[in-house]
């Protein structure tokens, strides 16, 4: 595949370059729509962090009425001359209460979920401005360089010359995942932790607080399927747990 190829460059007039669906121009109107698209998508992730913290208020006050609810009815219920129609009711209130908790918290996993979507974009488009910027400006050099010839520059003639500038990438190996048993707190993914378990210093405490998410632990484990608020001390021995979340899986290798 030659160089314009790679970099999604499909039109090359005058000094307007077309790049990855977008048109750049050498001057004060490079890449302003990418950097324009970056800033959007920051300022939904603010709306998605104030969306968040409106509900995890609501989960609040939501827990604190089901348990007023569930010590109301369990008086009731221990007493032994119980109220039918108010023990029906209570009961009816304490159902919704769930309900309404586990729709909040679904909905809490889903912006937690969207922001870091959005976050991880934000990363590969500034990744990508960069490297426009600095391809975008070696093929002006060489269309400046040839705006006066009499004839320009064939398209083998223009891949001879950026060729020449393509640097050679090492491929860079994966890295092996590790938490260290007494170290600190290790984030997996953002609010998915490993820790040493208070009490159990041999042992390792696995906690998820951001949605719904898949662990399994070798050796002897099977797949659980976890939510929010959800957390387990792992047995002694544990060599590596695999947690899979948003469709992402990590292995992390338990050492001493």
């Amino acid at each position: 595949m030659n160089f314009l190829a790679k970099l999604g460059i499909t039109t090359i007039t005058g000094v307007a370059i077309t790049l990855g669906g977008m048109t750049y121009f050498s001057g004060t109107d490079t890449l302003e729509s990418a950097k324009s698209v970056i800033t959007d998508y920051a300022n939904k992730i603010n709306i998605f962090e104030s969306n968040e913290n409106i509900l995890v208020s609501k989960i609040i006050d939501l827990k604190a009425e089901r348990d007023s609810i569930q010590s109301r009815l369990d008086e009731l219920l221990s007493s032994g001359d119980a109220d039918a129609e108010l023990i029906s009711q209570l009961e009816a209130e304490l159902q919704s209460a769930n309900e309404q908790i586990e729709n909040l918290e679904n909905q809490v996993s889903s912006a937690n979920s969207n922001s870091e979507i959005l976050a991880e974009r934000i990363d590969e488009l500034t990744i990508e401005l960069e490297k426009a910027n600095s391809e975008v400006a070696a093929l002006q050099v060489v269309i400046d360089e040839n705006q006066t010839a009499a004839e320009p520059l064939t398209e083998e003639e223009m891949n001879e010359l950026i060729d020449e500038k393509e640097p050679e990438l090492e491929e860079e190996e994966p890295t092996r995942l590790e938490y260290k048993i007494g170290d600190p707190s290790y984030e997996i993914f953002p609010r998915i932790t490993f820790e040493t378990a208070i009490g159990y210093p041999d042992q390792v405490k696995f906690s998820n607080n951001a949605g719904t998410a898949s662990m399994v632990y070798v050796p002897g484990g099977t797949v659980q399927n976890t939510g929010v608020g959800y957390t387990k001390v792992l047995p002694k021995g544990t060599e590596s747990v695999t947690v899979t979340y948003n469709g992402v899986t990590k292995t992390v290798y338990i050492v001493k």
